[in-house]
């Protein structure tokens, strides 16, 4: 048996770890190829780390469930509330309305304005001679583009993109996020004005394509309540 075999028999997985924060990847590497299915026993949940077991697994949610969330620990406030820590059939009730805005002609439309939000923030980057690739360029984009794709105007976007950044605690991004009930009472009151706003704008016949189902979005959204 060879070093490395014998290392990774005696591997230990911990997230909160600071060589791992550090640089995932050769722990990533141990967990492939010597540990594919690793039992997370503090959290009791399974971590799959090839490539043809998590296709799987992400199209088999009977067997393997998101209701626990989509990180190792998890904010409850979250939890049950957004599509990626939801089962079907609620996951596939609320996809199906959110499927209505994200057409490919709305995606196409938004390309620019997208691709400018990426230049400048690789400026800032480039600028401060570094970054967090996550948190200071991917994430602030994808939270803007998908306001954008719901139908919010570019100054309400940006307005909504900053009110996850900061309601959202990722200090302990690999290992969860934080949030409070009142943070996600914050968002939902201001995804509901805007809903109720375009109610208020747009006459019942109106055909303009503007955030999906409006309808639908209040009979399936469930206000988060603040305990």
């Amino acid at each position: 048996m060879n070093r490395q075999f014998a290392d990774a028999e005696k591997f230990v997985f911990d997230p909160g770890s600071a060589d791992y924060l550090d640089d995932p990847y050769p722990t990533y590497k141990v967990l492939r190829d010597h540990h594919p299915a690793y039992f997370l026993a503090e959290h009791r949940l399974w971590l799959i780390t090839r490539h043809a077991d998590v296709q799987a697994a992400l199209t088999n949610p009977a067997v393997w469930s998101s209701s626990r969330g989509n990180v190792v620990i998890d904010a409850a406030v979250r939890v049950g509330r957004t599509l990626g820590t939801l089962d079907p059939p609620r996951h596939d009730e609320l996809r199906a309305v959110v499927n209505k805005g994200v057409s490919p002609a709305r995606v196409r439309a938004l390309l620019a304005e997208t691709r400018a939000q990426a230049r400048e923030r690789a400026a800032s980057i480039a600028d401060r001679r570094g970054g967090d690739i996550v948190g200071d360029f991917g994430r602030p984009i994808l939270n803007r583009t998908l306001a954008r794709l719901i139908g919010l105007d570019a100054e309400d976007a940006k307005r909504g993109a900053q009110l996850v950044e900061t309601a959202l605690d990722t200090s302990a991004a690999v290992i969860g996020t934080i949030g409070t009930p009142e943070t996600s009472a914050r968002i939902f009151e201001f995804l509901l004005g805007q809903v109720t706003s375009r109610e208020n704008s747009i006459s019942a016949d109106s055909n303009a394509d503007d955030f999906p189902d409006r309808a639908h979005f209040r009979q399936k959204a469930r206000r988060p309540t603040v305990q």
